[in-house]
């Protein structure tokens, strides 16, 4: 895990398997132009012992949108904070 643009953490491939049991389709809450989105659990620190609720953005890459535009989305939610929205960690 190490700590990215804005200070928001990256995960590895494998975390975010692990967090989405492989991506299960069972999981999957959305799905938009960048690609879909699973529910899962991180383990974090200082976070529940159980793991901290997550939803994961897998990006497609046949996706109708841009690398830019997933840069502008990333960039926006790392420094907006509101109840509607997720909160990046």
């Amino acid at each position: 895990m190490e700590r990215g643009a804005h200070s928001l953490r990256e995960f590895g491939l494998r975390e975010l398997r692990g967090a989405t049991a492989d991506f299960s389709p069972l999981l999957m809450v959305g799905e938009g132009g960048f690609g879909c989105v699973y529910r899962g659990a991180l383990r974090l620190p200082g976070g529940h012992p159980h793991g901290t609720a997550v939803a994961v953005k897998r990006l497609n890459p046949k996706g109708v949108q841009g690398h830019k535009e997933w840069l502008a989305e990333v960039q926006l939610l790392g420094v907006v904070d509101h109840t509607n929205l997720v909160k990046l960690v």
